[in-house]
């Protein structure tokens, strides 16, 4: 064996060994992105939710913004539908490949999954059925309080007419010619 080994393999290792940590910390920066996200989403569904709790039988008139009673309780349905079909998907995927400890259902994931429908369903739904470019949540601009009053009334004075106009001709080729 030759004494002669070259460590070119070292500074390529590390050099790897660099890249791949820079990678994980990549994907924990994303990671935590989405959970900031989620967390963002979870405040607003939670926010939307008490004030639709409060318009649920009666309109309620926020400054220009209103929450009608049909709006509150579809943004609530969409919610709890979402929730509950996230919770038994959970169920379903712990039975169906025997999740846990000795092929047990876990419970834990129960909630968790819960919350995530709840907030995929109301907020996440009414992102992606927005209506007219505004967010189709429970809370809209209210029509009544925000029309401004538009004057139609025809001016005081009428236009002049407009000048005769001279009738096209085409020009000829000896045109430059003749006015000369």
């Amino acid at each position: 064996m030759s004494q002669n080994n070259s460590n070119d393999n070292a500074v390529a290792g590390g050099i790897i060994g660099l890249l791949s940590a820079v990678a994980i910390g990549f994907v924990f920066v994303i990671l935590a992105l989405i959970a900031a996200g989620f967390l963002i989403l979870c405040f607003l569904a939670l926010l939307f939710t008490l004030i639709s709790v409060f318009a649920w039988n009666r309109p309620i008139y926020l400054w220009r913004l209103s929450i009608e009673p049909e709006d509150a309780r579809e943004f609530i349905t969409k919610g709890l539908i979402g929730g509950g079909l996230a919770a038994g998907f959970v169920v379903f995927l712990a039975i169906l490949f025997a999740l846990g400890d000795g092929g047990q259902i876990p419970l834990i994931l129960i909630p968790y999954a819960f919350v995530f429908g709840y907030v995929a369903g109301s907020v996440g739904l009414a992102f992606l059925f927005e209506e007219d470019g505004a967010i189709n949540s429970p809370i809209r601009y209210s029509e009544h309080t925000y029309r401004r009053a538009i004057d139609v009334t025809p001016p005081a004075h009428a236009l002049p007419p407009p000048p005769a106009q001279i009738p096209f001709r085409y020009a000829s080729w000896d045109d430059e010619e003749g006015s000369q």
